[in-house]
């Protein structure tokens, strides 16, 4: 018995000699600043943030091996929260107006580490939103609202930066109309994944991605970016657009191609259960969805409503290659192929549906017999509800064997006249994977 419990209780021992204590620091209750409570705080502790209105302070710092002199209201490092009690709406962060310094709101130094969470914040300023370190830096926000930014919200260079249940909107507003960029930025590697987060009205477009490992959107909504589209993605290993809504963005300019999101080159892209809504690409090509020459994609279970260009692609554009199914696809316009155009759409594609296209295309023919041109019987498109009717043949059980078509199932209850609460609103968008 003896021999059994000696190791055992130097074992106990040893863990209690060695476990860490995680520390909590409140502002302004014990540290008058933010930073003050930060710069005490160790890997595994928490900062507590009273409500108000927070402002930057100056300090050089490392940022991808080069020491540079920045202003900003938050200077964060490895493992530690920092929480808005009073939640965005009445704890602001506000970098300010510009100064000779760089002026952004939150900044990671570049150390390798521990991931950082930081929620319930207002993230805001006439200058860049968020700098995000180098390679290993690691970063969670949740229920931040990432608003009015002069320049871009989120900057990340080769990091890892998670959003779930945030707001990006309105950012971009001071920028130089000759270099516009999207309110996110990411490039050099690194990772970027959005949960449950609203992109809205963002000046230049909502998520510009290059040269990154993954890029990850689930139960997310953009809506009204009116000159770059919503995504634009290059040179990203993976790509995954889940269960999110894409309402009334567009692009201008004659390079950019797909309204809503314009991927131009994946490893590996999947884009499932979204809908698309009035989106267009007004000089450019593809109205909703575009899928460059070097991508290779799956593109199923998606509804696509009036989307236009006044080239080819209406809905879907595929110059790569593209298993393209189960779709639907109404009212879309486009001068040669309103629902979708590409001459590498994979066998196992169709089952999608097709009604009052401005043209119809299938390609190539034998790889699209299911296809159906028939009225998918939405319940209220005009109320952007998209559900469908029992009768419809987008349902299971009338889709000769494709299961659910489209981005919704059956639907058609009463409607409120009582105005939607933000978690309302995204469950009526929310694909119907779990009914499945």
């Amino acid at each position: 018995m003896k021999r059994v419990l000696a190791p055992i209780a130097l074992m106990v021992v040893t863990a209690a000699a060695t476990a860490t204590h995680a520390s909590t620091f409140r502002v302004p209750e014990e540290y008058a600043t933010i930073q003050a409570a930060i710069d005490v705080a160790a890997s595994g502790d928490s900062v507590l943030v009273g409500p108000g209105t927070w402002t930057p302070e100056t300090r050089s710092i490392v940022i991808c091996s080069n020491l540079v002199t920045s202003t900003s209201v938050m200077f964060l490092k490895p493992g530690i929260t920092v929480i808005g009690t009073a939640g965005p709406e009445a704890t602001i962060l506000d970098g300010g107006s510009p100064s000779p310094n760089s002026v952004n709101t939150l900044i990671m130094e570049s150390v390798e580490g521990d991931p950082v969470r930081v929620e319930g914040f207002t993230i805001t300023g006439e200058d860049e939103g968020l700098v995000w370190g180098c390679s290993g830096t690691h970063l969670e926000l949740v229920n931040c609202h990432l608003v009015d930014n002069g320049d871009i919200a989120i900057v990340s260079r080769d990091g890892r930066v998670f959003l779930t249940d945030c707001v990006v909107s309105g950012n971009g507003w001071i920028q130089d109309s000759g270099s516009p960029q999207h309110a996110v930025f990411l490039g050099d590697g690194g990772r970027f994944e959005a949960t449950g987060t609203r992109f809205e009205g963002n000046v230049h477009g909502a998520i510009s991605a290059s040269n990154i490992t993954a890029l990850i959107i689930d139960d997310c909504q953009f809506v009204d970016h009116a000159e770059r589209g919503a995504i634009g993605a290059g040179g990203v290993a993976l790509v995954s657009v889940k269960n999110s809504l894409f309402l009334r963005n567009r692009v201008r300019g004659s390079g950019i191609w797909g309204g809503a999101v314009g991927i131009g080159q994946a490893l590996n892209a999947t884009v499932e259960f979204c809908t698309f809504a009035y989106d267009s690409a007004l000089a450019g090509q593809v109205g909703g969805l575009f899928l460059g020459p070097d991508v290779t994609a799956t593109v199923r279970n998606n509804t696509f409503y009036r989307c236009f260009t006044p080239f080819r692609g209406g809905a879907i554009g595929v110059s790569g290659i593209a298993t393209v199914s189960g779709n639907v696809a109404v009212e879309c316009e486009g001068a040669a192929f309103a629902a979708y155009s590409g001459s590498n759409i994979e066998v196992g594609s169709g089952c999608n549906i097709l009604w009052n296209e401005t043209n119809y295309h299938q390609w190539p023919p034998e790889a699209m017999a299911s296809d159906v041109i028939g009225d998918p019987q939405f319940c209220a498109p005009d109320l952007e509800d998209f559900t469908v009717r029992d009768s419809s043949p987008a349902s299971e059980v009338n889709s000769g064997g494709c299961g659910q078509i489209g981005a919704h199932g059956v639907g058609c209850g009463s409607v409120s006249i009582t105005p939607s609460t933000w978690g309302s609103i995204k469950s009526r968008f929310r694909g119907t994977v779990e009914s499945r």
